[in-house]
C-alpha cells in the first residue's frame, strides 16, 4: 500500500493528517477518506476541504453581519446620547 504522502505533497503521513486536522477535519473523516485509493483519495480530500471552506465562509459572513448590526446599534445609541 502506498503511503499517504505518496499521493500528497507532504513530507510524511503524519504531516498530512496534522494539516487536515488544522483545517478543522475530524480524525474519523480523515481516516475514512485516506483509506481509499490514491486518485479517489485526492478527490475526496478536495471535496471535504471545499465543504469546510464553504462552511467557514458562511460562518464568516454571518459573523460579519452580526458585527455590522452591532456597529449600527452603537451608532444609534451614540446619536441618541448626543
Amino acid at each position: 500500500m502506498k503511503r499517504l504522502s505518496d499521493c500528497w505533497p507532504c513530507d510524511s503521513d503524519a504531516d498530512l493528517k496534522r494539516m487536515l486536522g488544522e483545517c478543522g477535519c475530524d480524525a474519523e473523516s480523515i481516516e475514512r477518506r485516506l483509506a481509499r485509493g490514491c486518485d479517489d483519495r485526492i478527490d475526496d480530500l478536495i471535496e471535504m476541504l471545499r465543504g469546510k471552506r464553504r462552511t467557514y465562509m458562511e460562518d464568516l459572513h454571518a459573523a460579519q453581519r452580526r458585527v455590522d448590526r452591532l456597529d449600527y446599534v452603537i451608532r444609534l445609541l451614540k446619536q441618541e446620547k448626543s
